[in-house]
């Protein structure tokens, strides 16, 4: 942890801040290693929730302390907020062994491309490999924080690249186990009678996470129910036009739940 200084206005400032990325990590990727068939398409409808197990400078700012530890914590439950997020995903096989996805999750609209990268000769055991993008472009969280808060403008963006070894079951099931490294930016510019006078105040966010995760699937026909659970560990770092500059950690449960309607060959 470090900061130039620890004012209560300044922390309140970055509390406030911190709240502008709510929902981004909620950011499960709900698919089996098998990739659409070219044609092929899907939708996936179901929810992530966010469970913060290691965040004490966000229980100190959930306790109601004002000082810089806890507004630099804020931010593993604004990256990490306890609660549902939505998962609503299109997906639409490509030629080569390629899936292309675009859809809203986590509050944040994410597009991505998978390719299989190896499989066995029956093709029981397979592997895969992605690259997603998201990003949203709104205040969520930052309505009510203070009296007469003014968002003029928040948003973030961030990429993640994800590997995954599965196994499937003549498509009854599938299973898998995966792993994801991921960055956020995000920012927003404020305005309100209790952060600095009245004037704007500019804030960024520096967010690494890496997760790791295990999936299953399980379905009959062209419905299928998924599951997902990932343990996801976050640092992230965060300044603003007021001198602020603190850093955090976090440990974060991150399941996931839908259901998959498939269409196409």
């Amino acid at each position: 942890m470090r900061a130039r200084c620890c004012s209560v206005p300044r922390a309140t400032v970055g509390i406030v801040f911190l709240s502008a990325t709510h929902c981004a990590s909620i950011n499960p990727v709900l698919a089996p290693t098998r990739v659409l068939a070219p044609g092929a398409r899907s939708v996936t409808v179901g929810s992530g929730y966010a469970a913060p197990v290691v965040a004490p400078e966000a229980r100190a700012a959930a306790m109601g302390s004002a000082d810089l530890r806890a507004a630099a914590g804020t931010l593993a439950y604004a990256q990490s907020p306890q609660g549902l997020g939505p998962y609503v995903v299109a997906r639409f096989g490509l030629p080569i062994g390629h899936e292309f996805h675009v859809g809203l999750v986590g509050h944040a609209v994410r597009a991505g491309v998978r390719k299989a990268v190896w499989h066995d000769r029956d093709e029981t055991w397979s592997a895969v490999v992605g690259v997603q993008t998201r990003g949203s472009a709104t205040g969520w969280g930052l309505d009510g924080a203070l009296p007469g808060l003014r968002v003029d403008s928040a948003g973030l963006f961030g990429a993640d690249v994800h590997a995954a070894l599965g196994r499937t079951n003549s498509g009854l099931y599938d299973a898998w186990l995966g792993a994801r490294v991921g960055y956020t930016h995000g920012w927003a510019a404020l305005q309100s009678p209790s952060l600095n006078a009245g004037s704007t105040v500019n804030g960024l966010l520096h967010r690494a996470e890496v997760g790791l995760s295990v999936g299953l699937r399980v379905g009959f026909g062209r419905v299928a129910a998924l599951a997902e659970l990932e343990a996801n560990v976050q640092y992230c770092d965060v300044s603003d036009s007021t001198g602020l500059h603190a850093s955090v950690a976090g440990f974060s449960l991150l399941p996931a739940t839908a259901l998959s309607f498939s269409f196409g060959p």
